[in-house]
């Protein structure tokens, strides 16, 4: 996967982060309350909102690799592949992680 690619994701997940942490302390034992994430695809001028409770989120987070787009936001070459597929969203694995 490319660089810069790689880069963008990074910075995505690393606000996603951040948004978790604040909902998770908003809306403290309401895992189900669906929360606006950054949609983490390799498209980098990409600027989607992913909806996700708390708990998907925290799911999406523990597979090293693992990245939450939105359906039809997939890229299957050989840069990764889809782990799990939903009516909101998808959850992909970078190849080589």
């Amino acid at each position: 996967m490319h660089r810069d690619t790689t880069t963008a994701r990074a910075v995505f997940r690393k606000a996603n982060e951040e948004i978790f942490a604040f909902a998770a302390e908003l809306f403290e034992g309401e895992h189900g309350t669906l929360v606006p994430f950054l949609c983490e695809c390799a498209e980098r001028s990409c600027t989607r909102i992913v909806r996700l409770s708390l708990s998907e989120f925290e799911q999406a987070r523990a597979g090293a690799g693992h990245f939450v787009v939105l359906p039809r936001h997939e890229r299957t070459r050989a840069e990764e592949r889809v782990v799990e597929r939903g009516e909101r969203f998808s959850l992909v694995r970078e190849s080589g992680a």
